[in-house]
């Protein structure tokens, strides 16, 4: 019988279980936490037919349906409420609650939890197990599912060609909280706003009004300090009353907002999830990319009949960046971007109108942003008196066009050679 560990408890990696247990392979989840304590104890948005496809039936979710956003730049008083009709409105799906739903469908896999994983066990240029703190564990197939930090992937030789770190921008610093909420205030117009480059930071921050209390994000590529985050908070509070006195839950976290890892297999090895960089770089949420390449992975693990070599698991990540990661890397050059440019620009870019709040909703969505020729036009008559920044957006929507066809061109055949031309020259448009 063929073995497959998984390494991490993430959503991918637990609808992977689901699949592949009922194909009959001796599947192993191990994880560091227990179980009441899996992923992050909050909601996030997605796409209601991922489900559909993943074949998870709705009504077994715990959700609510995204609310209509109220999008800010810096130093701009332009606020524009994105409305959405509720029929095609993402499911903010509560995350703890998924990964208890997904475990509960695995009637055959066997659950390690509490077991920290801390270094992948290599024989003959191979994966072929983890070391934790509670023993060494060896299977056919070892699927990384750790998270941006995996102790898998930071520790694998140079020879299986996959990035072991990443860059300080490439990652989120975030406090979440869920504030109480006033009673005695009425739900305004702008019911959850979203602050690009709040207080000139490079990041966002948002207060979500949900009847019952208020959710608060501030988030930065760079730390954040508690001074940083009280200053915020206070900001924050003047311009939405509704926010109580009290927080009923709190934490700090690091989120991965970057486009897709260039290589996401090796021998007896494939990545998933966080551990390959899957999540939307503007806002950080990978549920949807993670369920889709579970499911694309599953099969080709079926196609490989036991073989895991590099280049038979190579088709996974082909299937998976035609599919849609390819998407990410213009999103991804964006958003530093908009992340590094001036703030007098930023507050231009929104009252001027060069990125209006309906094109920001889309691009922190995930979906890569385009402009037709009359859309140019227009932007280029509201940019007229600064002609710079203009070109610097065109230049940056270029890229990101750029950046995605050469994604969409990830060699049909794995070999080394072909790997690194492409993978160098993907590289190259984020130098």
């Amino acid at each position: 019988m063929t073995s497959v560990i998984i390494a991490g408890a993430g959503v991918g990696g637990l609808y992977l279980a689901g699949i592949l247990e009922k194909k009959g392979y001796d599947v192993t989840v191990i994880e560091k936490n227990l179980i009441d304590n899996l992923s992050y104890n909050w909601h996030d948005d997605v796409e209601r037919n991922t489900f559909v496809e993943a074949g998870i039936p709705i009504e077994s979710l715990d959700y609510h349906l995204k609310q209509d956003w109220s999008f800010a730049m810096f130093g701009s008083k332009n606020i524009t409420k994105i409305s959405i009709p509720d029929s095609l409105k993402d499911l903010s799906i509560h995350r703890r609650s998924l990964a208890k739903i997904l475990i509960s469908q695995c009637l055959k896999t066997k659950f390690l939890f509490s077991h920290i994983i801390e270094k992948p066990i290599i024989k003959d240029s191979c994966v072929i197990g983890v070391s934790t703190n509670k023993g060494d564990f060896f299977a056919d197939l070892i699927i990384d599912n750790c998270g941006y930090n995996s102790p898998i992937r930071s520790q694998l030789p140079d020879e299986a060609i996959i990035d072991r770190n990443y860059s300080e921008d490439e990652v989120f610093h975030v406090y979440r909280a869920f504030w109480e909420r006033k009673k005695d205030i009425e739900r305004s117009f702008h019911t959850n706003k979203a602050y690009l480059r709040h207080m000139g930071r490079k990041g966002i921050s948002w207060a979500i009004d949900k009847n019952n209390e208020v959710d608060i994000l501030v988030g930065s590529v760079e730390r954040i300090s508690d001074s940083e985050i009280d200053a915020a908070l206070v900001d924050l509070k003047i311009d939405n009353p509704v926010i109580g006195e009290k927080t009923r839950s709190e934490g700090k976290y690091v989120i991965p907002v970057r486009s897709p890892i260039r290589k996401m297999i090796w021998n007896g090895y494939a990545l998933l999830g966080d551990s390959a960089f899957m999540t939307i770089p503007m806002l950080g949420s990978g549920i949807n990319s993670s369920l889709k390449c579970g499911k694309i992975l599953s099969e080709i693990i079926f196609k490989c009949e036991g073989d895991f070599k590099e280049e038979k698991l190579w088709e996974y990540q082909v299937i998976c960046y035609k599919g849609f990661l390819y998407q990410h890397f213009s999103v991804d050059i964006m958003k530093r971007w908009l992340l590094k440019a001036k703030l007098s620009d930023i507050s231009f870019i929104s009252d001027k109108g060069l990125v209006n709040a309906e094109e920001m909703a889309f691009i922190a969505s995930g979906k890569p942003f385009e402009l037709s020729f009359s859309s140019m036009v227009k932007k280029a008559i509201k940019g007229f008196s600064n002609p710079a920044l203009l070109l610097a957006l065109l230049k940056t929507l270029n890229k990101g066009k750029k950046a995605m066809r050469i994604a969409l061109k990830i060699p049909t055949y794995y070999t080394k050679n072909a790997f690194l031309q492409w993978a160098n020259k993907l590289n190259s448009i984020f130098d």
